[in-house]
């Protein structure tokens, strides 16, 4: 449980006092503006640029693009990409998410974890990544890309981009818990 009010401070000084969900969306939002610099557009990237990833959409359960994540659902990330090397074929790709606005590391997506190369052409266009029943409770979130090929860097964009997750039936209850990022499966068994 928040309390009731909550004060907001920025370089020692009292920058807002205000009702403690007022305060969080405030500091959210700028936050949010202050990185809104879209992915295409970022010069503080580093890699050798055989590949630039130039922006990203969400899909829903049914494909359909949408504003939002919903944890329990079937969610996809699309990343687009500009192919400036016609001879890379394959690459490596993780996506660090941290608990907004990047405060903590709570999830890393690999594509090498799962020994899974990514193949990428002029044709494609965009890479999509599966997120299978989301296991993130409400609340935004904020993702580093990071793409290599051999261990090389060819595209590393440090809070690459922001989303958000709504609340859904991860669990059967339909109720999720106030606190953590984190959702998963758990049962409590009766001492008999």
């Amino acid at each position: 449980n928040l309390c009731n009010k909550s004060i907001l401070m920025e370089s020692g000084n009292i920058k807002m006092f205000d009702d403690t969900e007022k305060v969080i969306e405030f500091y959210t939002q700028k936050a949010l503006g202050e990185k809104k610099t879209e992915i295409k557009d970022r010069v503080d990237r580093i890699g050798n640029g055989k590949l630039k990833v130039t922006g990203f959409k969400l899909l829903n359960e049914q494909g359909e693009e949408t504003r939002y994540l919903t944890s329990g659902k079937d969610n996809t990330i699309v990343l687009e990409y500009e192919l400036k090397d016609l001879n890379l074929k394959k690459v490596d790709i993780t996506l660090g998410i941290d608990s907004f606005p990047g405060q903590n590391r709570i999830a890393s997506i690999s594509s090498k974890v799962l020994k899974k190369e990514i193949k990428v052409s002029n044709n494609l266009k965009s890479i999509k990544i599966k997120l299978p029943k989301l296991a993130f409770n409400a609340g935004q979130y904020q993702f580093t890309l990071f793409i290599e090929e051999n261990a090389i860097i060819i595209d590393w964009v440090k809070g690459a981009g922001n989303f958000e997750v709504h609340a859904g039936h991860f669990y059967s209850s339909g109720k999720l818990p106030e606190q953590g990022n984190m959702l998963m499966e758990y049962d409590f068994i009766d001492n008999e």
